[in-house]
């Protein structure tokens, strides 16, 4: 993969994206580096990109793609799927409202296995329940750790605050 640019992949059709992705690209860099934009309509022909987009007419083709790019350090990203063959999948949906809301799901473990990093707040936003309820299970572990060094700490501080009365009672004795 050329390091010069963060080359970004769209597999399938989706002007509006690529527009918008070509559009960015004028201004914005990934990493320090300026971003090309690649089109592919054939999974044998992914080649030499950091990120891959799917678009949602081309879902069918993630479980394919997802082999292809095993080991590869690829960002799989698809729009509406219902494969787990993806790191990321982003979704509609409504609020209170009835706006329309982009959000995204993080297929942990894909991220992982690829050895990708995902973040506690990535996962707060777009992780599973049970990404979820790990984050919690293990906050509060850390919470009742620092419970209890706090409370040895409090009885240290009591044990030493009796020691300074007692030297401060005897000074008095002494006078």
């Amino acid at each position: 993969i050329p390091t010069d640019t963060f080359n970004i992949g769209i597999f399938g059709t989706d002007s509006l994206m690529f527009n918008s992705l070509k559009r960015m690209s004028k201004f914005k860099n990934i990493q320090g580096k300026p971003i090309k934009i690649k089109i592919f309509n054939r999974v044998s022909k992914i080649e030499n990109i950091q990120l891959l987009y799917v678009t949602y007419t081309r879902n069918s083709a993630l479980y394919r793609i997802f082999r292809k790019i095993q080991g590869k350090n690829i960002l799989l990203i698809s729009d509406q799927s219902r494969s787990s063959n993806t790191m990321i999948n982003l979704y509609l949906t409504r609020d209170d409202m009835s706006k329309r809301l982009l959000k995204f799901e993080v297929f942990r473990h894909n991220l992982e296995k690829e050895g990708f990093s995902v973040s506690e707040e990535i996962l707060i936003y777009g992780g599973s329940k049970k990404d979820i309820q790990n984050i919690i299970a293990e906050t509060q572990q850390e919470l009742e750790e620092i419970q209890n060094k706090l409370h040895i700490k409090q009885q240290l501080l009591k044990s030493k605050e009796e020691e300074i009365t007692k030297q401060i009672i005897k000074l008095e004795e002494q006078k």
